[in-house]
């Protein structure tokens, strides 16, 4: 049990870190590559991802018993589509907002996980409605405070909140924690990170030779 929590709590440092780090590595790279730029590196790094979510056996078994079964390939396509457009608003979002209002909203995946808990597999949200919304609103101010403090370029940032592009960070969250509910609800059978990494598989058979195809044609 102490090694479990150990290796979880590794697990759960690391994902902390690289979650902290994601909009503003992304960021330079949204303002830099086009749409189908991006979606391709995205892709590219995520099929990287692959072979490590294959480890275990049960991973590699359920991973083939995932692409093999042809009733899987609606709720494959469906994820597919939550999940693109998940990353095309990303891209939008670092192009055209401000970064530290993007890592606020991001921030806030937490309480759009609950909203879509709730929606797809009714599990009650623990407190009272305005309890949670109202946690929500001062979550966003907070988050949106601490941010703004730790930016030299104030002028920049409220120019941003004025043009009202941050809104297109918004449904960030939503499609990713969709995405990820929608496998669990699906695909509950089978061991998670097979599951996933057949999710992922798809969308980079069909996504890269698509960006590529693109980026050619140019």
């Amino acid at each position: 049990m102490v090694v479990s929590r150990g290796l979880g709590g590794a697990y759960a440092l690391a994902a902390s870190l690289l979650i902290a780090a994601q909009a503003p590595l992304s960021s330079p790279a949204a303002q830099h590559f086009s749409v189908v730029q991006f979606l391709f590196l995205t892709q590219i790094g995520l099929l990287v991802s692959v072979p490590l979510l294959l480890i275990s056996a049960n991973a590699r078994r359920d991973f083939v018993s995932a692409l093999c079964s042809l009733a899987n390939y609606g709720k494959l396509a469906a994820i597919f589509v939550v999940s693109t457009a998940g990353l095309i608003l990303y891209n939008i979002s670092l192009s055209h907002a401000h970064p530290v209002v993007v890592v606020a909203t991001l921030n806030l995946a937490p309480f759009w996980g609950a909203l879509v808990a709730l929606i797809l597999t009714r599990t009650p949200i623990p407190v009272s409605p305005f309890v949670f919304f109202a946690c929500l609103t001062l979550a966003f101010i907070g988050a949106t405070a601490v941010a703004w403090s730790q930016t030299k370029d104030g002028a920049g940032l409220v120019a941003e909140l004025m043009k009202g592009t941050w809104l297109f960070a918004l449904p960030i969250p939503i499609f990713t924690v969709l995405s990820a509910s929608l496998i669990a609800k699906w695909f509950s059978n089978l061991n998670e990170s097979g599951a996933v990494a057949a999710n992922i598989l798809i969308g980079c058979v069909i996504l890269i030779p698509v960006t590529v195809g693109l980026a050619l044609s140019e």
